[in-house]
């Protein structure tokens, strides 16, 4: 097993910075079931992707891929595995997926057969699954690889911030978090749908 690297882009209008934003890491604002740090129900994300791509595409794993990449969707973070991949923007994240682990698609949106595209992206010939266990009761991630130039992951579960490594190639730790007790009302408002757990 190894770390599957991603990088991501964001506007900090949209996200907000990263001394708010490390205080959980990359969530995505309107998570399925069991996609939510820091109790992950991974079976019950995968249950809501598996209805999502027969209710958007009526169960072609290809068109619902190009779906997911036509624009920004709320129950998402979108990622690269190349740096050229992920959008420049006012903040550029780094991070990687501990023993990852990738699979094809099986027959009628099942797991497949183990494929070893972590180490080498340049062979992915499909579009994927990406876990960090050999099953998908055992993970904690959630990811839709595809079959693009620029590698692209689609996560549908919050990204830890101890996977984060660098913000603009800043080491994730020399950025300093503002305590959350300092937050403006616009920050907080920002912030509303991606702190976890959502109520605190």
């Amino acid at each position: 097993m190894a770390d599957l690297l991603c990088f991501r882009g964001e506007k900090v209008e949209r996200w907000g910075p990263p001394e708010l934003r490390l205080h959980f890491g990359l969530t995505v604002r309107v998570p399925w079931l069991g996609g939510l740090l820091p109790d992950f129900n991974i079976p019950l994300t995968w249950a809501a992707l598996v209805d999502d791509i027969r209710s958007q595409s009526g169960g072609n794993v290809k068109a619902y891929a190009q779906y997911l990449r036509a624009g920004g969707k709320t129950f998402a973070i979108a990622a690269a595995r190349t740096h050229e991949g992920a959008f420049d923007d006012d903040y550029n994240y780094r991070f990687t997926v501990p023993n990852a682990r990738t699979f094809r698609w099986g027959p009628n949106l099942t797991l497949g057969a183990e494929v070893p595209w972590v180490d080498d992206p340049a062979t992915v010939d499909a579009d994927y699954i990406v876990l960090n266990a050999d099953s998908i009761a055992a993970s904690t991630v959630l990811a839709f690889g595809h079959k693009t130039g620029t590698r692209e992951v689609t996560f549908f579960s919050d990204v830890p911030t101890a996977w984060l490594t660098s913000v603009n190639d800043v080491p994730v730790d020399d950025w300093p978090l503002k305590p959350r007790a300092d937050w403006t009302l616009e920050e907080r408002n920002q912030m509303r749908s991606l702190v976890r757990p959502p109520s605190t």
